[in-house]
């Protein structure tokens, strides 16, 4: 099913201790309630108004069809809605996505590639305002 198919959105919204930061994951179930994909962000440092994506992950048989586009744009709605700034996030590889695949998907997306001193892997950015 490619992502212009039907499908549903679930919101979850939580906190994590000690640091009550306020995450949003947003999961993606096709018509069968089967989950395609989910992202999860959160406002950091809270107040700062930058959001970051903590993941993005797509089930194996849902990949290279559009889904992992269409949870950023779910993500990217919500950070805009909450008034963030920008939205920012680590390129992190595992086992089944290189850094270069990671790039060329955020930069398909609009996102710009850069390197911060303090992170080890490259971050993307979008600027929201």
């Amino acid at each position: 099913m490619p992502a212009d198919g039907k499908y549903s959105v679930w919101k979850r919204i939580f906190s994590v201790e000690p640091h009550n930061a306020i995450w949003h994951e947003f999961i993606l179930a096709n018509e069968e309630d089967e989950i395609i994909g989910k992202i999860r962000t959160l406002e950091s440092p809270p107040g700062s108004g930058i959001c970051w994506i903590e993941s993005l992950s797509v089930n194996p048989g849902f990949k290279r069809r559009g889904w992992g586009s269409k949870l950023l744009d779910v993500a990217l709605e919500n950070a805009r809605n909450m008034g963030y700034r920008c939205i920012l996030g680590e390129l992190v590889p595992d086992e089944c996505t290189t850094v270069d695949q990671l790039i060329a998907f955020y930069r398909k997306n609009g996102f710009k590639i850069t390197r911060k001193e303090d992170v080890f892997h490259p971050v993307i950015e979008k600027i929201l305002l």
